[in-house]
């Protein structure tokens, strides 16, 4: 009878930390949109329709207006990239390449969905607080600075996730099935 000795791969804690992090997290994101589409649909069945009546969404700033508007629709994108983040988090605590490569596309997309809220709220504070200089520019320094602090740090996990140490710790299942 042959004996086999698999050597275990390593496993990086701040991986396994990033993978459980990433999997909670996107679970309690999925569950949180999901009740308040729900709850916001129920309201706007409630209302006719409507989340605000039109009169009083006219005299709120433009792209306040649009996200009300849009809110079914924002939330079902949250409720979806949510569910893809709890996934590659799953990916990544069971060392599969799939969930490291989900989750490399996931941050890179959160760095430039991090510049485009940053933009959002620069131009709903400047629609709201034209009058309100110093307030300006506290929440545009606020906007550029998380988006930068978000981007350097997702950015250091994209490059920590694609170095050949960590690498080494994923499966590539498509290959794992045909070497045996």
């Amino acid at each position: 009878m042959e004996s086999t000795t698999t050597q275990a791969r390593p496993r990086t804690t701040l991986i396994s930390v990033f993978g459980w992090v990433m999997l909670v997290v996107g679970a309690l994101t999925t569950a949180v949109s999901t009740i308040n589409l729900v709850l916001l649909s129920w309201m706007a069945s409630e209302n006719g329709g409507e989340l605000i009546p039109a009169e009083d969404l006219a005299e709120l700033p433009p792209l306040f207006s649009w996200t009300v508007d849009n809110l079914i629709p924002v939330l079902g994108f949250m409720i979806v990239s949510s569910v893809f983040m709890a996934v590659a988090g799953f990916g990544v605590v069971r060392r599969q390449n799939w969930g490291r490569l989900l989750s490399i596309i996931l941050l890179a997309g959160s760095i430039v969905g991090g510049f485009v809220t940053a933009w959002f709220g620069m131009r709903t504070s400047a629609e709201m607080a034209e009058d309100l200089q110093l307030g300006l520019v506290l929440v545009t320094a606020y906007n550029i600075g998380l988006a930068v602090l978000t981007a350097a740090l997702h950015g250091w996990i994209i490059w920590k996730l694609r170095t050949p140490a960590i690498r080494s710790e994923f499966v590539d299942t498509r290959f794992e099935s045909h070497s045996r």
